[in-house]
């Protein structure tokens, strides 16, 4: 009976302190605003605008078997909407590309282009006038474990590993003191 009581205390205790920390937790870091010119952020129809073009924005985009398939939605009509994708490398240093240019009409206009490397980089007519591009990366944030990271990222990974080292000690805890263990006794 003792040992019963003695199991649940330890295990409240083991559960008490990251569950503390949870309840108390409170925004580690302050989300920044970009001001770029446009609509308003809750009128932005898509996922990303295109840098130096308030009127562009990328709806979706999707990177597979090495083609760019992007959305993109134009509240204004762009004479150039270009696409370029670094195909190959060559030893001296010089980068050879694939080049697909479209017009942008008003409302959503689909284009693709092949990008072995995973890269795209994008301009309107407009955007090249401000002397500025957009770059999608197929590899940023794709992966299981991408950053950035900030304060809070940081916390629930360490709330994370506290509960996992709870759950260990309080599965060996419940194993010797159910007689299921398979090591030997300690003699002091």
């Amino acid at each position: 009976m003792v040992r019963t009581i003695l199991v649940g205390l330890l295990l409240l205790g083991l559960l008490a302190t990251p569950l503390a920390a949870v309840a108390q937790e409170s925004p580690t870091s302050t989300p920044t605003a970009e001001n770029t010119p446009g609509p308003a952020d809750g009128e932005r129809p898509g996922e990303a605008q295109v840098f130096g073009d308030p009127a562009v924005y990328i709806e979706s985009w999707s990177y597979t078997d090495g083609v760019f398939r992007i959305v993109f939605n134009s509240s204004a009509y762009r004479p150039s909407l270009t696409l370029t994708a670094p195909v190959e490398h060559s030893k001296r240093g010089a980068t050879r590309g694939a080049v697909v240019s479209r017009e942008l009409l008003r409302g959503s206009t689909v284009v693709e282009i092949a990008s072995p490397t995973g890269e795209v980089s994008i301009t309107t007519s407009t955007s090249i006038r401000a002397g500025v591009y957009t770059k999608l990366d197929a590899d940023q944030g794709g992966a299981i474990v991408a950053g950035p990271w900030d304060g809070a990222d940081v916390r629930d990974a360490g709330i994370g590993g506290a509960l996992g080292v709870a759950l260990a000690v309080v599965l060996g805890a419940l194993s010797v003191v159910s007689g299921d263990s398979n090591e030997g006794e300690r003699i002091a």
